[in-house]
């Protein structure tokens, strides 16, 4: 009898070890079935808000990067160079803006747009400045600078007998349509025959066809047109009205107008900005300071 209650007890207990053993394997394969339903857990939050006071210089911070607006088709300013790059003026301007923000010069993404949406894509974030030949006073545009003064002007072919504005008398001149550079020329000269086309490049064939006798047009765009060419045109120094390029941002963020300020008054005085004028625009043989 001992010995049957001994075995009966022997047996109960490895039962019950046997039960204990199979609810313990059961927790740690729920444990594992709850780690592999809802994943490891989300990685460290990485803050992401301003605190440099302008959402965009947060945003251009943390990207590394900085993404610009700049059109395709302004000389001397931004247009493809023999390796399809974008170079000008302006595209060397955005360089020293990005290494100002702490960024490497090259760490900038051009972004063309139409014009018209410019602003709207400033104000949404789509970009963070915008360059270009962007004339201070534009409706509808929140600029600041200049970083180049410009004047209204007109250019001629280096062996043209005219001199000035006053001799062009009743010649035919090419203006950019939508910029009032033509009204401009007008008043001045109300004899003068000036024919309105899409962009410089369509006034430049004009005045090599000998369609046209001039080019009345910013000359920020003007001295682009020279520098292409060295020693083949010139300008007559009608200064018909002052004029100044400036950067484009975002509406009302004045920490990010004054950190553009700040950059552009560290590459006058550093002379980067000369630097970048010498090699671009400088080509013409107009030559320029920074504006003060």
């Amino acid at each position: 009898m001992r010995r049957r209650i001994k075995s009966f007890l022997a047996f109960v207990g490895t039962l019950t070890l046997i039960g204990f053993g199979f609810v313990a394997v059961r927790a740690c394969d729920d444990d594992a079935s709850s780690s592999a339903n809802f994943g490891p857990g989300p990685p460290p939050a990485t803050s992401t808000t301003a605190t440099s006071g302008s959402p965009t210089l947060d945003k251009i911070k943390l990207r590394k990067r900085l993404i610009v607006y700049m059109p395709r088709d302004k000389p001397g300013l931004s247009t493809p160079g023999p390796d399809g790059q974008l170079a000008g003026f302006d595209v060397e301007i955005s360089k020293i803006m990005a290494k100002g923000l702490g960024l490497q010069p090259d760490a900038v993404s051009f972004k063309p747009l139409p014009p018209s949406t410019v602003s709207p894509a400033l104000t949404s974030g789509d970009i963070d400045l915008a360059f270009g030949g962007l004339v201070i006073g534009t409706p509808g545009l929140e600029l600041t600078g200049p970083y180049l003064a410009t004047n209204v002007d007109v250019l001629v072919p280096a062996g043209s007998p005219v001199t000035s504005i006053n001799e062009l008398g009743t010649a035919r001149v090419c203006a950019i349509s939508g910029t009032g550079d033509a009204d401009k020329l007008r008043a001045r000269i109300p004899g003068a025959k000036i024919t309105e086309v899409a962009g410089a490049r369509q006034c430049l064939t004009q005045l090599r066809a000998s369609q046209a006798q001039g080019i009345v047009a910013d000359d920020g765009v003007l001295r682009g047109l020279a520098a292409a060419e060295p020693g083949a045109y010139r300008l007559l120094g009608a200064g018909l009205a002052n004029q100044g390029y400036g950067v484009g941002l975002s509406a009302g963020d004045s920490v990010l107008r004054d950190k553009i300020t700040e950059i552009l008054t560290s590459a006058a005085a550093d002379g980067s900005w000369q630097t970048a004028y010498d090699a671009t625009l400088g080509r013409s043989g107009v030559p320029a300071t920074p504006p003060s």
